[in-house]
């Protein structure tokens, strides 16, 4: 999966996490992908073509970019802690989020 794509999977301790338009989760017991929960409040996801997803030491690391009539803004970051319920399933919590960079203006 590249930088470019629409979708991005990661796996954090044995759990299989997709982006695609909203951050899921691989049920292995009944089968089935899953939402996870609570991050929908979140909506600069869904704004972005660019989001990968990946393992920061047991929490999920979130980047995406976002854009300003067509142009590259700013490039975030949201640090989030999973956990799982009695039965399983995961639940999350927002340890941080931040702009990461800001493009430089070309004078060339």
């Amino acid at each position: 999966m590249g930088w470019r794509s629409l979708s991005s999977l990661c796996v954090i301790e044995n759990v299989l996490y997709l982006y695609s338009w909203k951050i899921y989760w691989y049920d292995s017991r009944d089968r089935l992908w899953k939402d996870l929960k609570g991050l929908e409040i979140y909506p600069r996801l869904s704004l972005s073509n660019h989001v990968k997803l990946n393992d920061y030491g047991g929490k999920m690391a979130v980047l995406w970019d976002e854009y300003d009539c067509g142009m590259k803004k700013e490039i975030w970051c949201a640090e989030i802690a999973i956990k799982k319920n009695l039965f399983g399933a995961p639940s999350w919590m927002l340890k941080s989020f931040d702009v990461l960079s800001q493009p430089v203006n070309d004078i060339s």
